[in-house]
Order: C-alpha cells, then sequence, then structure tokens
C-alpha cells in the first residue's frame, strides 16, 4: 500500500510519513532483517522479488540502520539460493527499472563470497 501510494502525486507525502514511521517502528523494535523481510512476505516473491516495491523498503531500511551489507546478502541467500539470485540478478539486469538494482547486488554479492 505505501509503496502505490507513493507512486501518486497526491498521496506521496503521506505515504513517505508512513513509511518513515514504519521503519522507525521497525527499528525502536529491533526487528532482524530476517524478521522484517519475512514481514513483508519478500520470501514468497520468487521471481518477482527484484520488482517487489516491498523489496524497496527493505533496502531502504537496511541501508538506513545497517552498515554491512552482508546482512542484506545474507538474508536474501537464507531464501533463495545462489543459482535462484543469480538468474533473478540476470533478468533484472535486462529491465531499465531494474538494471541498477541488480548490478548493486551483484556487486554486493560478489563482495559477500569473497568473505
Amino acid at each position: 500500500m505505501i509503496a502505490s501510494a507513493m507512486k501518486v502525486s497526491s498521496t506521496e507525502k503521506i505515504a513517505k510519513r508512513m513509511e518513515h514511521e514504519l521503519l522507525k517502528d521497525w527499528y525502536v523494535s529491533r526487528w532482524t532483517p530476517d524478521q522484517i523481510f519475512r514481514s513483508l512476505n519478500l520470501h514468497k516473491a520468487g521471481e518477482t522479488l527484484l520488482t517487489s516495491p516491498l523489496l524497496e523498503i527493505w533496502i531502504r531500511y537496511m541501508t538506513t540502520n545497517y552498515t554491512q551489507k552482508p546482512d542484506m546478502i545474507g538474508t536474501l541467500l537464507s531464501y533463495y539460493d545462489d543459482g535462484k539470485l543469480f538468474q533473478m540478478i540476470k533478468t533484472a539486469k535486462s529491465n531499465s527499472n531494474t538494471g541498477k538494482l541488480a548490478l548493486d547486488i551483484e556487486y554486493a554479492l560478489s563482495l559477500y563470497k569473497k568473505n
């Protein structure tokens, strides 16, 4: 709902406030990356994960509150194996809306694998 409301100019401002409050609540409640991922049903997104507006919300929370990207990649890998994740990245790279995200995740994944 929040992600959809952000795309409409008349509801964008309130949607941003709602998202801010949601992110703040997760932080104050000390939700783990995995708990948030599951609450957004991203573990069930499958092939559509990288196109999900809910993934954008999760990533915003993660980049704001977790300086270590391996937490993000670790969570992704706990639900999607390497092959599945690389296939999603490959597909997303060919889409102009998700290309940058796919490259960012691919880079973070390569760093994660080095460690």
